[in-house]
């Protein structure tokens, strides 16, 4: 914008004799008059909204971002600075140079490719020396990659749009493509600004989403339930007296004994075994249709029969880790726990990675604890943890339940530890970061919008002052501008989403969020689509409201002036 509003001064100067060197030192020091303040109040706000440490001399970068963006500014006055002054007093448009444009493209290209690699293969922090600009600028980088790919796209589409358009009757087609083929390349910079701004602003909302996911998730992996009550004394039971009859709102309960077990290898015992006994119907129902959902196996909730149970002959059907002390057993395999000095043989029905409750990392076996029971009636299954299912509001009537009951018990929350996992300063800073870079591209994209109307205003009314002074209609003259700034909006908002997604997708791997989730399980990206469709459907409404009043406010075009436009 700035650099058109040049144009007309800048054309004049060199008509007195200005030189192309001393106009592009004018406006650098234009540039860095206009952007060093701007750089300069970004990082006092990023300072302000983000704890941490800042990056070596971060002032100076500041001012480097606004060194670059005079540059970029010159680089746009270029055409009216250094370009044919005769085409340029006789209002002819310049063609920039196809070689130029074609280096830089490949220079946004190559650092794109080379960021993602290295967040791909070092994270995000990078290695121990510190910041790195070119990882930080990765999402940047990309969305400029996919930025420049649509700007190359856009003219040939609206080109063979417009050929399609003139078969049919009207000219509103025709018109609205072909003024999208012709932009020139500053007019195309609110729809790359615009796929930028959306971007950003689907990749904050999904990193944002999926941070919240997998906090809910890892409260849920903690507690094994919405509650647990357990013995204040590791290693003791519920006592049986204990009841949770005063409490209303409870909805369903379940029991379960954890016990240490060791594998048995040929007669020698090998490894510690986080072995779980749990009422499993119960424990289904506890936690159906949650993140703790166990989705048992539906051999391990049939009835077993009474003979032997826990033999070669009758194993117990049982849920096991991944993580195993000797060779990864398979499904179907017998294995042999000794349980206080006791063998119990289960069978593999199910390998898994984690189990709702249990310590990520360390091998697991769940099992019936009615069948353990049967398989040795010396072997103490008495519950040591009880799971609740009841709302989160129900936290406070239970922990006094217990504590005016006295029974040595103790309440897990997981209601409780899901708002200190989300408390914590580092997560609670990253997901407010990504909800202000949401507004913030939202912002930068409605004015991306309106950018667009004001530097393409010009050819604009030229053509459709033009087309009234023949006959074209108001509302015609509506449809011709929807025509002309609803495609590359809509294609910028829905590249930018993709993008947004995509990046997502590709750094995902490497960015280490288990600092903020409160727990060790990993899972990809969690995408919402209601955010990112009100982002896009906010977006694509402000380009509508912005013909409509564009239109509206030249509905009484001077079709004199516009007929005697070039005369001198």
């Amino acid at each position: 914008l700035a650099a058109r509003r040049r144009e007309k001064t800048t054309i004049l100067l060199r008509g007195r004799g200005a030189s192309a060197l001393r106009l592009g030192l004018a406006r650098f020091g234009e540039g860095l008059v206009l952007f060093i303040p701007a750089s300069l109040a970004g990082l006092i706000a990023a300072q302000t909204l983000v704890d941490g440490t800042p990056p070596p001399s971060p002032i100076w970068l500041a001012i480097a971002i606004a060194v670059v963006l005079a540059l970029v500014y010159v680089i746009l006055a270029l055409p009216s600075a250094a370009g044919d002054l005769g085409r340029l007093m006789a209002d002819r448009p310049l063609r920039g140079k196809r070689v130029r444009r074609l280096v830089i493209e490949a220079a946004i290209f190559s650092a794109a490719a080379g960021s993602i690699l290295l967040i791909r293969r070092r994270g995000l922090e990078g290695s121990s020396a510190g910041f790195d600009p070119l990882l930080a600028a990765g999402p940047l980088l990309v969305a400029l990659a996919a930025g420049v790919l649509m700007m190359r796209a856009v003219p040939y589409a609206a080109r063979l749009a417009s050929t399609f358009g003139s078969r049919a009757r009207g000219v509103v087609g025709l018109v609205g493509f072909r003024s999208l083929a012709r932009r020139s390349l500053p007019a195309q910079l609110p729809p790359l600004v615009l796929l930028v701004g959306v971007t950003i602003a689907v990749f904050g909302a999904v990193l944002g989403s999926t941070v919240r996911s997998m906090q809910e998730e890892g409260s849920w992996h903690t507690v094994g339930a919405n509650y647990r009550i357990e013995p204040t004394v590791e290693g003791s039971r519920i006592s049986p007296l204990l009841s949770l009859a005063d409490v209303p709102g409870i909805e369903a309960t379940a029991d379960g004994v954890l016990l240490r077990a060791q594998v048995s290898d040929r007669g020698s015992n090998r490894g510690s075994i986080q072995t779980l006994g749990l009422d499993l119907a119960g424990y289904q129902t506890v936690n159906s249709k949650t993140f703790a959902d166990p989705h048992l196996p539906n051999s391990m909730l049939r009835e077993l029969k009474p003979e032997d149970v826990g033999t070669e002959s009758n194993p117990i059907p049982a849920v096991v880790s991944l993580d195993w002390p000797l060779a990864t057993p398979i499904v179907g395999q017998r294995l042999t726990l000794v349980i206080d000095h006791l063998d119990v043989v289960v069978v593999v029905e199910e390998l898994r990675g984690e189990f709702p409750g249990l310590e990520v990392g360390r091998p697991f076996v769940i099992l019936s604890r009615e069948a353990l029971g049967l398989a040795n009636e010396r072997i103490d299954v008495d519950p040591n943890r009880r799971y609740v299912r009841a709302s989160d509001s129900l936290s406070g009537e239970l922990d006094a339940s217990l504590k005016s009951q006295q029974r040595g018990a103790i309440l897990v929350s997981r209601p409780s530890i899901l708002t200190s996992i989300r408390a914590n300063p580092v997560g609670s800073t990253v997901f407010r970061i990504t909800q202000i870079s949401i507004l913030v591209a939202g912002i930068l994209s409605s004015v991306a919008v309106v950018a667009g109307f004001t530097l393409t205003s010009r050819e604009r009314n030229r053509d459709l002052g033009y087309l009234r002074a023949v006959g074209l209609s108001r509302g015609k003259m509506t449809w011709v501008t929807f025509t002309e700034q609803l495609p590359p909006a809509t294609l910028a908002t829905l590249a930018g989403a993709l993008m947004g997604i995509v990046l997502m997708l590709l750094i995902g791997p490497a960015l280490d969020l288990t600092p903020l989730t409160g727990t060790d399980i990993v899972r990809g990206p969690s995408i919402i689509w209601g955010p990112i469709a009100a982002v896009a459907a906010g977006l694509l409404g402000t380009v509508v409201i912005a013909s409509a009043i564009y239109s509206y406010l030249n509905r009484d075009m001077d079709l004199a002036g516009v007929l005697r436009r070039g005369e001198r």
